[in-house]
């Protein structure tokens, strides 16, 4: 790699993935390209030994890594999303992302990548396919299904297909993010989908890293009734950034899993696994003003929330 000013910032967000985190190390110090590159590591206050490796490969390779070690859980506050800092300290023309429990498989992965986006100014985004790692065999994907080589915003709008070890993307957020971004904590579907609002998005046929499909880092940790809340706090943001077509698809989209939600309460109500208190949580989050904003979504899906509670 060249010396020089970076032409491309690795995100590695990373919590307690002490286990694996050498080897998504690894996986960035082996890349092969004629650009230079830097390696820009967020762990957020783990509690394991994860911060203690990273600062291992940061005294072997000073020169690559800039690393941020939080005292403090960021993922647990409402301003608190990794986007915040990670953005302000990105140099690269281009950015890759790794979760600190994957890994990438290709050293020339990130050369790849950067190549086609040279090539063809049209697309803001290149993802490739991924190997899923599942109680210790790689298989292949068959969690997502690509509409195409080549996709827009019209086919991520439908649902997310792109898995965040596999992009590499023009950084054209230097000047930040929506405010609202940092309130999500579910970040990757609205950054690939503020990206499309750009360009294109191209798929590359080489399996080029692995998805560790566990339930390891903080995400995983949460209830889901968390999670389930915060998919749909975000798609309610996302909503308003959106216009025509994409907008009703996303309004069709936050209707049906609200009627998602509702049935998964009524199965555990009978089940009698559910309080009174977490009901309000789903009610709480649906009825605050930008959901009932949009409410003005297709009227036929207006059906789906008839039910009186």
């Amino acid at each position: 790699m060249n010396e020089g000013e970076p032409i491309l910032t690795i995100w590695c967000p990373t919590y307690n993935h002490e286990s694996y985190i050498g080897q998504c190390l690894n996986g960035f110090v082996s890349q092969k390209t004629t650009f230079q590159i830097e390696i820009l590591v967020h762990d957020d206050a783990s509690t394991d030994k994860t911060a203690q490796v990273v600062r291992e490969y940061e005294l072997k390779y000073p020169n690559l890594f800039r690393c941020i070690y939080q005292s403090e859980n960021q993922f647990s506050k409402d301003n608190g999303h990794l986007s915040k800092t990670m953005v302000n300290y990105s140099r690269g023309k281009y950015i890759a992302i790794c979760e600190g429990d994957d890994y990438w498989a290709d050293p020339h992965k990130l050369q790849k990548q950067v190549d086609f986006l040279e090539s063809n100014e049209d697309f803001v985004l290149c993802f490739h396919k991924v190997k899923i790692q599942k109680e210790g065999n790689l298989v292949d994907d068959f969690i997502t299904k690509v509409p195409g080589d080549e996709t827009t915003i019209s086919d991520l709008a439908e649902g997310n297909y792109i898995y965040p070890l596999s992009v590499v993307f023009r950084n054209i957020f230097k000047g930040g993010l929506p405010p609202w971004f940092v309130k999500c904590k579910v970040g990757d579907y609205p950054l690939f989908m503020l990206l499309a609002k750009h360009g294109k998005l191209k798929q590359l046929e080489d399996s080029m890293g692995v998805y560790r499909l566990n339930d390891s880092g903080i995400w995983y940790s949460q209830t889901w009734i968390f999670r389930h809340r915060e998919w749909h706090k975000m798609l309610v943001y996302l909503i308003s950034e959106m216009e025509g077509e994409i907008r009703e698809k996303l309004q069709e989209k936050i209707f049906y899993y609200y009627a998602y939600l509702e049935r998964e309460f009524e199965e555990l109500e009978k089940k009698n696994k559910i309080l009174e208190s977490e009901y309000a949580v789903l009610e709480n989050s649906f009825n605050n003003r930008l959901g009932k904003a949009i409410l003005k979504g297709p009227r036929v899906l207006k059906k789906v929330i008839s039910k009186k509670h």
